[in-house]
């Protein structure tokens, strides 16, 4: 009996050995082993969210500078821009209209970087990239050489951060994208050209004499509607010969205003004319709208960018002027009947035979929206994909001092006896002043 006790006894201890032995393994040495597992999967599930933003932050870089270039294209390269043809050639600058883009392609980046995030029990901030940047060579944008697109966007110094009750991720960000199949810059080079052209101002310049049949120094155009429009229109047929086959132009009147000035200024030429309802300055500069971005979507927010061209086209109520208008002085053939006398001699009339030149100051000021649509490419936009529009505005405000010329008669005193007594006239009075019987 004693010696089947023996080994059932040991038996039984190495059973409880082994079981306390697993007992221990699993409290000690297994939960560590299970933590350090978890860790390592939190680790890689981590470093996979970090992947995935820098996808989704590549993505998002690529359609912030989509949007930037189709919301630029539409207020003429850049928010903010000017007339392109203002009295002549005044075409935006490469450099403004790049530093525009960098503006608002890095304003919306930082807007869809705010939009990650993830399900799982993990916290992702993305801090904004410091800078961005498009990189191109002004000069190679009107060569060419970004006609098709293919240039890069860089976007510098942002940093990703993971963060949970364990652990604590952060990765430095430099992400660039290639921006390919946008003719954004073949737009603007073929807009600069045409516009460093002018084919507009001097056409209005020759057509200025249309407003010599004004009433008021300023009033909305009349006589001068059809000239100006035959002006956009050459300018226009000069715009659209300068694109290639996939670009269609057109062109819209956004403000024409005409009038008559005062007799008899210095001659001269077609100089500037500031009026108050139709004219701008030619500067050009980036403006930033912070809510650019909410109200883009819909067309009616441009309306609310103070309502100038090419947002919008204004409604210009003309109020006549008060000052009465100078009026040519026209004389007839003054007589003078000499009194009758008791006397049987032939009675003799003073005939005033003086001439002048005489002229007014014409006036005429006239704003236009070109806009090019390219179908070569589609871009997204908020109605899905749509071609680029690419919108300028040509300003031109001219006056010529002589402009409005003619030959009046003078107006002579009756003791004048000669025609330079006479006047009021621009030039000296010519011509005779002779007695002729009655």
């Amino acid at each position: 009996m004693k010696s089947q006790i023996i080994p059932i006894s040991f038996l039984l201890l190495s059973v409880s050995l082994i079981i306390i032995g697993f007992v221990f393994y699993n409290v000690f040495y297994g939960r560590k082993y299970e933590e350090r597992v978890f860790k390592i999967k939190i680790l890689d599930t981590a470093r996979n969210i970090i992947e995935n933003a820098k996808s989704y932050l590549k993505l998002s870089l690529v359609y912030s500078s989509l949007r930037a270039m189709r919301e630029q294209a539409m207020a003429g390269g850049s928010l903010g821009a000017g007339p392109w043809i203002c009295n002549g050639p005044n075409p935006l600058p490469v450099s403004i209209s790049k530093r525009c883009l960098e503006n608002y392609t890095k304003y919306y980046l930082t807007i869809y970087a705010g939009k990650f995030n993830t399900t799982l029990p993990l916290s992702v901030y993305i801090k904004n990239f410091s800078s961005l940047i498009y990189q191109i060579e002004d000069l190679d944008v009107l060569k060419g050489i970004y006609d098709e697109g293919n240039f890069t966007i860089l976007a510098e110094d942002g940093v990703v951060n993971v963060v949970s009750k364990d652990i604590k991720i952060l990765e430095n960000l430099n992400i660039s994208e290639v921006i390919t199949k946008n003719r954004f810059w073949y737009m603007f080079r073929i807009f600069t050209e045409w516009a460093s052209e002018d084919p507009f101002s001097p056409c209005i310049c020759s057509n200025l004499d249309c407003a010599c049949s004004s009433t008021y120094e300023e009033e909305e155009c009349s006589s001068c509607l059809s000239s100006t429009d035959l002006c956009a229109k050459y300018a226009l047929k000069k715009l659209q010969s300068m694109f290639d086959e996939y670009v269609v132009c057109k062109v819209e009147n956004v403000c024409c205003m005409q009038g008559r000035g005062s007799p008899c200024l210095e001659p001269s030429g077609c100089i500037h004319w500031s009026n108050k309802r139709c004219s701008k300055k030619c500067e050009h500069s980036c403006t930033f709208y912070e809510n650019l971005y909410y109200h883009s979507e819909n067309e009616s927010f441009y309306q609310t960018l103070g309502c100038e061209p090419p947002y919008c086209t204004t409604t210009t109520t003309i109020i006549p002027s008060t000052t009465t208008p100078p009026t040519t002085t026209t004389t007839m053939v003054t007589t003078t009947t000499i009194p009758p006398t008791t006397t049987t001699e032939s009675k003799e009339c003073i005939v005033y035979d003086c001439n002048s030149y005489y002229w007014y100051e014409a006036r005429l000021s006239v704003a236009y929206t070109f806009t090019c649509k390219d179908y070569k490419y589609y871009i997204s936009s908020p109605k899905g994909p749509a071609p680029l529009t690419f919108s300028v505005t040509a300003y031109t405000s001219f006056r010529d001092q002589d402009r409005c010329e003619s030959v009046v008669k003078c107006e002579c005193p009756s003791t004048a006896t000669k025609c330079g007594e006479c006047g009021p006239a621009c030039t000296p009075c010519i011509g005779e002043i002779k007695t002729v019987p009655c």
